[in-house]
């Protein structure tokens, strides 16, 4: 990962014409890029922003940037870490929402709401992740595939599910949801990742 720390002097140096950070995400952006690199992570004045909070930031005038920062990486790189962590960690994924599946049977919910939000925290960040992996990486065929679409959709579909049985406090249903509907799609995506990692090795992904 490489990163570039700017501060307001800086940053006036190098994205010159800039009146709002907008204007600087853009040509950091497009600066990276040509560098055949992909920017990672923002972070204004020590605060990472998300996707959503870039969106409010870009209105931000440069003089109210103390400090930009600028995380970028290469896509292979990228593209290998990620995957790499989703096959290394959805195994225990899927077993924790078995795990639960089995304990609301027979316990009920009392005591294990924290373990439930865990997992659908995770399930969330998972389906989040993996729309902007096939955005990156469009050229793999699994990737371009209906099926990897499917499982964005399922799984999605299943998140909903899970915290509407949850609020109507059915759950016996929720039992069900988590041990089919969302261990499914968890253990879709595992294999589909798999495939995906394949293919990431044996061709190295290229910008443009």
């Amino acid at each position: 990962m490489t990163k570039r720390t700017f501060d307001r002097q800086g940053l006036e140096e190098k994205f010159q014409g800039a009146v709002l950070l907008g204007d600087v995400f853009r040509q950091a952006e497009s600066q990276i890029q040509s560098l055949g690199e992909i920017i990672c992570r923002f972070s204004v004045n020590g605060l990472a922003l998300t996707e959503e909070d870039e969106l409010k930031f870009s209105n931000f005038a440069l003089q109210e940037v103390e400090i930009l920062e600028i995380e970028s990486e290469s896509p292979d790189r990228l593209l290998s870490e990620v995957i790499e962590n989703w096959v290394t960690s959805l195994p225990g994924l899927i077993e924790k929402s078995d795990r639960l599946s089995q304990t609301l049977r027979q316990e009920g919910i009392e005591n294990h709401v924290g373990q439930f939000v865990e997992i659908v925290d995770s399930c969330q960040f998972l389906v989040e992740s993996l729309i902007s992996l096939r955005t990156l990486c469009q050229a793999y065929p699994s990737v371009d595939s209906g099926k990897w679409k499917e499982n964005e959709t399922l799984s999605a579909k299943a998140i909903q599910q899970a915290l509407v049985c949850f609020e109507s406090k059915d759950f016996v249903l929720l039992a069900d949801v988590l041990e089919y509907d969302l261990g499914h799609g968890l253990q879709s995506w595992l294999e589909a990742l798999r495939e995906l990692r394949e293919h990431v090795r044996q061709t190295p992904y290229s910008v443009g």
